[in-house]
């Protein structure tokens, strides 16, 4: 074989290796998208949300009975949850939100908030329609770990005490 040749596949190999290694992750934090927050009916944007706390976004249809469940599962949870942010997120219709949230109480809690993901940006980010979906972060904003359908909430708590008791971010 010519060293020519074998020099240029070497070459632009290394390109494609080092072009691969640079780029970004656009799952690494929290996406930027805009919400329709039910409680207030205003939006906000995802970006506007502040550092400092574990963060969960939960995509999820209020008629699924795996997210209705997983609703249960952070109502018995909410004393090892309360320092922790989350977010429903649905594409459904305000009302249902609103529906699903009064009929769980959620509105007891300062940490929840419902909001309609006004241009399914969720789903897309994650590449998926299946809910409820999970998505962890940490207190810098950065993706811990996704849930696809009901999550293991002695795994989801775990995973969170561990980010809670880590190194300050």
């Amino acid at each position: 074989m010519n060293t020519t040749l074998v020099y240029r596949k070497f070459t632009l190999i290394s390109l494609i290796t080092f072009a691969i290694g640079c780029q970004k992750d656009t799952r690494e934090t929290i996406p930027e998208f805009n919400v329709l927050k039910t409680e207030s009916n205003t939006i906000f944007n995802t970006k506007d949300l502040g550092n400092g706390m574990v963060t969960i976004l939960i995509h999820f249809d209020p008629s699924c009975k795996d997210c209705q469940e997983e609703a249960e599962d952070i109502i018995k949870h909410k004393d090892k949850l309360a320092r922790t942010r989350i977010f429903y997120l649905s594409v459904e219709d305000t009302s249902k939100i609103n529906l699903f949230r009064d009929f769980f109480h959620f509105s007891d809690y300062q940490n929840i908030t419902f909001g309609r993901d006004i241009d399914t940006a969720m789903a897309k980010h994650f590449r998926t329609g299946v809910t409820p979906l999970l998505a962890v972060y940490d207190k810098d904003n950065r993706l811990q770990v996704v849930f696809e359908g009901k999550a293991n909430m002695s795994e989801l708590l775990g995973i969170i005490q561990k980010i809670e008791t880590s190194k300050s971010n």
